[in-house]
């Protein structure tokens, strides 16, 4: 029997280098199990033209819209949290940055921007973010869309057509997993 190229591997605490998060890997053997999984997806078009700024700064919760919303409480100051999502997005207007961020109540964990430099021509996004909030009180998570400066962002359509595909491909999704 022949030993795997990669070998096993699975994500535990992480801790932090220099203020970055850092993800270590552990034999799969201790490998956590999963407490909850919650999975979301619609292909409803949305635009707006709220700003979060392509800076040095930290996004806040009170710019850009919010895109969904959910309430988990943890099953133990121990849990941790991955959260995935995917999408579509584009801009009306070109070499502008939509950035994406997702917040644990109003604290942003994670943002990520790209840059449209020719409007009409959508990108997809992924994006995964690993959380410990070391609680077993209820947490929200949520993700906000915002453009670096004036113009109108777009999610699930094409510069203001919706390209839905009958509903089956072109679907944003977010799934909350929950491990103990």
């Amino acid at each position: 029997m022949s030993t795997p190229i990669l070998g096993s591997f699975s994500f535990t605490d992480k801790p932090t280098v220099g203020g970055v998060d850092v993800a270590l890997m552990t034999d799969i053997s201790a490998s956590p199990s999963v407490v909850l999984a919650v999975y979301s997806g619609t292909t409803a078009a949305v635009s707006g033209t709220t700003l979060i700024p392509s800076d040095t700064t930290i996004p806040l919760s009170t710019e850009g819209t919010q895109l969904w919303l959910l309430g988990v409480t943890p099953a133990s100051t121990a849990s941790k949290f991955i959260i995935r999502q995917s999408f579509m997005y584009d801009c009306g207007t070109a070499n502008r940055n939509i950035t994406f961020a997702v917040f644990r109540g109003t604290t942003c964990i994670y943002a990520v921007c790209g840059n449209l430099i020719t409007a009409g021509r959508p990108l997809t996004a992924s994006i995964s973010v690993y959380d410990a909030p070391a609680s077993a009180t209820a947490v929200t998570y949520s993700l906000r869309v915002g453009v670096s400066r004036s113009a109108t962002w777009f999610v699930n359509q094409n510069n203001g057509s919706a390209i839905t595909f009958g509903g089956t491909a072109n679907r944003s999704t977010y799934t909350i997993t929950e491990l103990a």
